[in-house]
C-alpha cells in the first residue's frame, strides 16, 4: 500500500497530510474488504489467550477483525489530528506501530487475491529485551528528578517502577531459560506460582552462573513487590532505591572486550542448557502432574554458554 510505505520510509518528517493520505487509501481497502462487526464479536475473536487454528481461513477471519479493530481505532487517532494538527508529531511513534502491526494482517488477508501484496516493506521487533526493562524501572524511579518535564506524580514513579522492576525479574528469568509457552494437550497454559522460576533457578546454580550475589536475597526482594503491587501501597523510599541497586548485577553485561567479542545478555552464563531445559521441564511435570506438557523455547536464550 503506497501511503502506508511513503508514512514508513519518512516517518519523522511525516505531515498530516500524509497520514489523511493513509487513512483515505485505508479506508477505501476496509470499505471494499471487510466486513462490519459489533464489539461483541471482536473482542471475543481477538481477546484471547492462546489462539491456535485448524485452517488458514480461520486464521484470514482473525487477521480480517484485526484489520477492522485497527481501522476503528487509527479514525479516532485522525479525528484527533483532523482537530489538532500540532498533535501529530507526538502521534508519529503510534501510527508507524499501527502500520507494522497490520503488516501480517493485510498480507494474509490479501494472500489469496494477489500472492505478491505486501502491505509495507520493512519490520520491527515485538521483543523488549528484559535489560532494557530493567532500565526503564531505573528511570521510572528517578524520573520525578527531572523537573517541569515529567508527566507523572513522583508517588506514581515510584510506584509504576515496582510494577517495572518486578516484571523486568520474571522477564529475565523467563528468557534465561528460553521458555517462552507452555501448554497441556487442550492448550491450556501451565499455572505456576509466581516465584516458581526463581525458585528453579536457586536450586540449579551449578549450571547457571549470575553476577547477583544471592539468589535467596534476590527472591526475597521480588516477593517483597507483592505488597505495593497488590495494594497499592507506597514503599519506603529507600527500600525501592536498594533494591534496584541490588538488583542490577542480574542485568549488567560484561565488559565489553575486543579479543573475545560482547553480548548484551552475557551477566548470565549457562554452562550446559540441554541438561537446564531437562531439570526445568522434569521441575514443572512434577509441580503440575497428570497433564501432557508441550515447551515451547526462544530460538536462544537472554544468556551466553560458558
Amino acid at each position: 500500500m503506497k501511503s502506508a510505505q511513503n508514512l514508513l520510509s519518512n516517518w519523522e518528517k511525516s505531515t498530516p497530510n500524509d497520514f489523511e493520505t493513509f487513512m483515505a487509501e485505508f479506508g477505501a481497502w476496509v470499505n471494499a474488504t471487510l466486513k462490519t462487526h459489533n464489539e461483541d464479536h471482536l473482542i471475543g475473536q481477538i481477546y484471547k489467550e492462546n489462539v491456535f487454528f485448524r485452517t488458514e481461513e480461520e486464521f484470514t477471519q482473525l487477521c480480517k477483525c484485526q484489520a477492522e479493530l485497527a481501522y476503528r481505532c487509527l479514525v479516532s487517532i485522525f479525528n484527533e489530528v483532523k482537530k489538532k494538527p500540532d498533535i501529530f508529531p507526538g502521534l508519529r511513534k503510534h501510527i508507524i506501530d499501527y502500520i507494522f502491526d497490520l503488516q501480517p494482517f493485510m498480507d494474509q488477508i490479501m494472500k489469496k487475491k494477489d500472492p505478491n501484496f505486501r502491505f509495507v516493506e520493512g519490520f520491527k521487533s515485538y521483543a523488549q529485551n528484559s535489560i532494557w526493562m530493567f532500565r526503564e524501572a531505573k528511570n521510572l524511579f528517578w524520573s520525578s528528578t527531572v523537573t517541569n518535564k515529567n508527566p507523572l506524580s513522583h508517588m506514581s514513579s515510584v510506584s509504576l517502577a515496582v510494577f517495572a522492576l518486578r516484571q523486568a525479574i520474571e522477564i529475565r528469568f523467563r528468557r534465561v531459560i528460553g521458555i517462552t509457552k507452555i501448554v497441556d494437550e487442550n492448550v491450556s497454559d501451565a499455572k505456576l506460582r509466581h516465584d516458581f522460576i526463581l525458585d528453579f533457578v536457586g536450586k540449579n546454580l551449578d549450571l547457571i552462573e549470575l553476577k547477583v550475589g544471592s539468589m535467596t536475597n534476590l527472591a526475597l526482594i521480588y516477593k517483597w513487590t507483592n505488597f505495593s503491587i497488590h495494594t497499592g501501597g507506597m514503599p519506603k523510599i529507600w527500600e525501592m532505591q536498594f533494591a534496584l541497586d541490588f538488583c542490577n548485577n542480574v542485568f549488567q553485561p560484561d565488559a565489553p572486550d575486543p579479543k573475545k567479542g560482547w553480548s548484551i545478555n552475557s551477566s548470565v552464563k549457562i554452562k550446559d542448557y540441554a541438561e537446564l531445559k531437562k531439570r526445568w521441564e522434569s521441575e514443572v511435570k512434577a509441580a503440575l502432574p497428570g497433564r501432557n506438557w508441550h515447551f515451547m523455547y526462544m530460538e536462544k536464550p537472554e544468556a551466553v554458554f560458558n
